[in-house]
């Protein structure tokens, strides 16, 4: 009797530990996953040894972030056409000089589009996580993604991971219409 009661006491106390072991991914984790499986191939199973929040950004924030990268692209521009005319290359100088001409009409837009969405300003369109894990693919192969940020949008999809701290490059699209400003003009939305 005294063993039944401690062999059932040695696998309950196992069945807790594993049960608390196996906790299934958060949907952050299950969106990377997929997002891997969209750009590797498909993920069989991963575990995550670190996943934590990094930021969180507004669309107010986004917008601010495209107008100073659109306003660099000016000063950069401006700067070419100073260098063009000195060495009395007039077509370059047209060049950049019409590339500003796009740019400012994408700023006035950009501008509108603001003002459109003006009550959702405060809204988050992104949350950025670091996070590592390893993991097979159903091909049998492995990987491991260490020290990576991912931003996740609030419906659940995982978009632009990088390996560095760079991760609000390449978010303008989080801003609805963002991409219709490009339409087929010369100037890329980043």
């Amino acid at each position: 009797m005294k063993r039944t009661i401690v062999a059932f006491s040695i696998v309950a106390a196992l069945m807790l530990t594993l049960t608390g072991c196996q906790k299934g991914n958060t949907p952050e984790q299950e969106a990377v996953l997929q997002l891997i499986s969209r750009s590797s191939g498909e993920v069989k199973g991963a575990f995550f040894t670190s996943f934590e929040k990094v930021d969180s950004t507004t669309l107010s924030q986004e917008f601010d972030r495209r107008f100073a990268l659109f306003n660099s692209k000016i000063n950069i521009e401006q700067r070419q056409i100073k260098e063009y005319e000195e060495k009395n290359m007039p077509k370059n100088a047209a060049k950049h000089l019409e590339s500003i001409k796009e740019t400012k009409m994408i700023l006035e837009d950009l501008g509108l589009l603001r003002e459109m969405l003006e009550d959702s300003a405060d809204s988050i369109i992104y949350t950025t996580y670091k996070f590592s894990c390893k993991g097979k693919f159903v091909d049998g192969s492995s990987f491991e993604c260490k020290d990576m940020y991912v931003n996740i949008t609030p419906d659940g999809e995982a978009c632009n991971m990088k390996s560095d701290d760079s991760y609000h490059s390449g978010m303008g699209s989080a801003i609805p219409g963002y991409l219709e400003l490009f339409g087929k003009g010369t100037i890329s939305p980043e």
